[in-house]
């Protein structure tokens, strides 16, 4: 970044994976006292709110780049496994980091609830879809396991 202004399309995007790593992020600045535990448990709050109301989802998947501001998909993104997953480490760390607090925990169990994954093994027995988009469905590949000789 050069300083310059971004232009209207770039503009208010976020990646959901490095939201999730911001999330993890936040626990471990409060617990090492680089912030306050009171401004980690607002910022936290905050996001889950975000993703827990806001954020636009499908079957519990989101959406890989959205708009901060409105909850929109951004840049024809697809629904995306892995980076939801991203984004659940940080929500699930944040739950358990601050278990004492009520409305953490409920909206970090309610975006963890919500998830179908049902739907994104899209009729496989066992591997998740990378992904879907609605313009064209379910994409082809899929999380296989690797064999380790």
């Amino acid at each position: 970044m050069d300083g310059a202004p971004l232009d209207e399309d770039h503009r208010n995007v976020a990646s959901i994976a490095a939201t999730g790593f911001g999330l993890t992020a936040l626990c471990i600045a409060a617990e090492r006292d680089w912030i306050t535990a009171t401004q980690a448990r607002e910022r936290v709050r905050n996001t889950l709110r975000f993703f827990g109301n806001q954020a636009f989802q499908e079957h519990g998947w989101f959406y890989h780049w959205l708009d901060t501001k409105s909850g929109e998909r951004r840049w024809a993104s697809e629904v995306s496994s892995i980076d939801t997953a991203l984004l659940l480490g940080g929500v699930l760390t944040a739950r358990q980091y601050f278990r004492t607090d009520a409305e953490i925990v409920r909206l970090a169990t309610r975006i963890y609830d919500r998830l179908d994954f049902h739907w994104l093994l899209n009729g496989d027995p066992l591997l998740l879809s990378h992904g879907w988009k609605p313009e064209t469905g379910f994409l082809k590949s899929r999380w296989t396991p690797t064999a380790k000789t």
